[in-house]
């Protein structure tokens, strides 16, 4: 069965009998990335992902495709930065859940390394995985459009390399 991917919004009461799960948990078994601010209030978003034929999406979820690799809609993009109340300039799943959880743009939320200091983000199966170097490579591009806007440093204030030792003149 194909596996589609949602940000969905969540229900239930938080008890044994009514858990706080995505709102597209009743298409098929599924695994969830909760976003919301507070675990034990209904109030937020979840990343999803469900092994089940799609339905239409509807305006308590945002359907993300099939595939976490393929570049999303712009409009799709501009749905989740304004659900979520972020904003990020990766343009595919996966790497839209490594910018937020690397750059902690949710509170509370955030990604270490594991034991073999790799990054790993799993929904379902394996999205996302990056070395320790990757990781940093990958925050450095994402970084790079801001920090070229910054002017260059004046002559006057670069730095100044000494070739002699110190203390022979």
């Amino acid at each position: 069965m194909p596996k589609h991917y949602f940000l969905s919004r969540v229900q239930g009461s938080g008890t044994t009998t009514d858990a706080f799960r995505p709102v597209v948990a009743n298409l098929g078994p599924y695994s969830m990335l909760d976003l919301r601010p507070d675990a034990t209030r209904i109030d937020g978003w979840c990343f999803v992902s469900v092994k089940s034929p799609i339905t239409q999406p509807n305006s308590v979820q945002i359907y993300l495709g099939d595939n976490p690799h393929m570049p999303l809609p712009n409009d799709t993009i501009e749905r989740i930065k304004v659900a979520l109340s972020v904003d990020f300039q990766s343009t595919n799943l996966a790497e839209i859940l490594a910018e937020i959880l690397l750059f902690r743009l949710m509170p509370g939320r955030g990604l270490r390394p594991g034991t073999d200091g790799s990054y790993r983000i799993f929904l379902g199966e394996l999205l996302w995985e990056a070395t320790e170097s990757e990781a940093y490579e990958f925050v450095g591009r994402l970084r790079e459009p801001a920090s070229s806007k910054l002017s260059p440093i004046s002559p006057r204030h670069q730095l100044t390399i000494f070739d002699q030792p110190f203390g022979k003149h």
